[in-house]
């Protein structure tokens, strides 16, 4: 087997190492949001692109004063 196949996985393998779906899988290769390959009428995923997919849509943490709620919290009313 040569290095570029053992750098492949199946859709069915990424959904068993990462605890997806294989719809998921399958709908994010038919988006083309994740890198592929099609060998033939198979699909096959390189190590590390779900990683790539992933961290090109991490969302980080805002820096510096927090944000104020647009709908902050029901308090009850104050006892008088």
């Amino acid at each position: 087997m040569s290095d570029l196949q053992q750098q492949l996985e199946s859709p069915r393998q990424v959904a068993e190492r990462l605890g997806w779906p294989l719809a998921r899988v399958r709908k994010l290769i038919r988006a083309k949001q994740v890198r592929h390959v099609k060998v033939g009428g198979l699909y096959f995923v390189p190590v590390g692109a779900v990683d790539e997919f992933l961290r090109a849509r991490m969302i980080e943490p805002l820096q510096g004063a927090p944000r104020r709620d647009k709908y902050p919290a029901a308090r009850p009313p104050e006892a008088e």
